[in-house]
């Protein structure tokens, strides 16, 4: 096997694994820090009082939520 760079099967195994560890961690990071834009959504239309449209939504799902909102 032809080493990249000069770099030894070792340390390209931990180069790989640190760069992964960094992105995943970034991930769980900004998936922490920045709020779902579902959400934030769905919260600008419930304050400003327009329902949730239910278009093509199963007729179970439409019931567990409104007993859910009944409660």
């Amino acid at each position: 096997m032809v080493s990249t760079l000069g770099l030894s099967l070792r340390e390209r195994v931990c180069s790989r694994a640190l760069f992964y560890l960094l992105v995943f961690t970034t991930m769980a990071v900004l998936n922490r820090i920045l709020p779902d834009p579902a959400v934030a959504e769905a919260a600008k239309w419930e304050a400003l009082g327009v329902a949730k449209p239910y278009f093509a939504v199963p007729y179970e799902e439409i019931e567990r939520e409104l007993f859910r909102h009944s409660k």
